[in-house]
């Protein structure tokens, strides 16, 4: 691939537009030419060329796009194989409207065997390849220049294995695999989270041919773009998130609330910030990493719990045995719970209390907890921060959701909100900025 890359960046400078095409597409076209097949949208054609004794077939569905591989293998056929059996194999769960078989072996035999496996109405056959590479390779060009010509296009896919895995120490955590099945170009986005070390990804084995990026510590979040080009070749780009809101937050506060003096909490996206009243304005509270602050995440994976960073990375490694994305599930109403498929510990309820949190702990049993209670486990460590800076317990905070909530999510949250600080016997005021 680093051969490709190279020619392609010549190609590139000279502004010359090139296609790199997989093997068995060449020939897969050549033989879609030659049958000259009209297919419906999501019709399929099966395609078998059989060389030697091993047969290859592929399978591709008619699209908008162009003929899209949605199936492709290779078996080893010596003609003495049941037939019903053998045709059951090469077709699978297939329905195709038509069947394509190429014989380039020499073995007439088998060619003869095989052609009366596949035989049926659906049925054209070649015992060779045309050559037709000049008409295919004429439509290739069109198609470079004109998108909307699709008619011998196949759509390129991935043909490379990438894994996206994160990194604490020497243990990683894999967030995204790229599958042939990807049709291309493709693109995805992915945050990860600071807390991780590095960023590890390859598609070879070889983990001394990976590419390593560290984590960037200082924003809320790193984010990946992932690019696979109709040539598969691969861009990675790693950009750090800072919350506009969070960065603004301190200033909002001295300019709105002139008269305010307790300590505020700010909440978006699973993390919280600290705010005090100092010299005349607020500022960020330094211990809890200022205006990055800190992830609402608990572990309970050791006796004592962990809180923030410390329980984040022992949720990758034992994710059913903590808790976050409280505020989230505190917006919710009890009667439409959507499941976040990254959850590990499960959502339940009983008579008296509509939400709970189940999760593992080290005892080896499962715990039960309403989001308020927890919220309120974490609280009390903000308030102890608030403590340890200005010398004396606080009798009541601000607290501002910057989560994007509706009016019936932001009620739900506040009253819970409200339940976790009368559990610690502090007043709260819901602040705006």
């Amino acid at each position: 691939m680093d051969f490709c890359e190279a020619i392609s960046k010549k190609l590139d400078a000279l502004h010359i537009r090139h296609l790199y095409l997989p093997a068995r597409y060449a020939s897969s076209l050549v033989t879609l030419h030659n049958a000259n097949i009209n297919l419906q949208f999501n019709e399929t054609v099966l395609l078998v060329h059989l060389n030697g004794s091993i047969a290859s077939i592929n399978v591709f569905k008619w699209t908008e796009n162009g003929y899209k591989e949605i199936f492709h293998k290779r078996i080893n056929i010596n003609g003495k194989e049941n037939a019903k059996l053998l045709r059951d194999e090469i077709l699978g769960e297939s329905n195709p409207r038509k069947i394509v078989l190429v014989c380039i072996s020499k073995d007439k035999t088998l060619v003869k065997f095989l052609r009366k496996v596949l035989k049926s109405n659906k049925l054209i056959a070649f015992d060779s390849i045309p050559n037709t590479y000049g008409n295919v390779f004429d439509d290739i060009a069109k198609w470079m220049f004109d998108k909307s010509f699709i008619k011998y296009h196949i759509i390129p896919m991935c043909e490379r294995n990438f894994l996206f895995s994160s990194a604490i120490g020497k243990k990683t955590f894999p967030f995204l695999f790229l599958e042939h099945s990807e049709s291309l170009p493709f693109k995805k986005t992915c945050y990860v989270s600071r807390c991780n070390e590095k960023i590890i990804y390859g598609d070879d084995s070889d983990e001394k041919k990976h590419e390593i990026i560290a984590v960037e510590k200082r924003c809320h979040q790193n984010k990946l773009i992932v690019t696979v080009d109709m040539n598969n070749f691969i861009k990675v780009k790693h950009e750090t998130i800072i919350f506009p809101q969070f960065e603004a937050f301190a200033m909002s506060l001295t300019s709105k609330h002139s008269n305010m003096q307790i300590p505020v909490i700010g909440i978006l996206n699973g993390i919280s910030v600290i705010c005090l009243r100092e010299n005349g304005g607020y500022k960020f509270l330094d211990s809890w990493n200022g205006v990055y602050g800190k992830e609402l995440a608990i572990s309970f994976d050791e006796t004592k719990p962990k809180f923030f960073e410390d329980a984040f990375k022992a949720l990758l490694q034992k994710p059913s045995f903590g808790v976050y994305d409280l505020i989230k599930i505190m917006s919710m109403s009890p009667n439409n719970i959507e499941i976040d498929g990254k959850w590990k510990f499960t959502l339940t309820k009983d008579s008296n209390n509509p939400i709970f949190l189940e999760f593992n702990t080290f005892e080896k049993t499962t715990k039960l907890s309403t989001p308020a209670f927890l919220m309120a486990m974490l609280f009390r460590q903000h308030l102890k921060a608030i403590k340890t800076e200005i010398g004396e317990k606080c009798s009541e905070i601000g607290i501002c959701i910057f989560d994007n909530f509706n009016e019936n999510e932001r009620i739900r949250a506040e009253k819970q909100l409200k339940e976790s600080c009368k559990m610690l016997k502090i007043e709260c005021r819901f602040v705006r900025v």
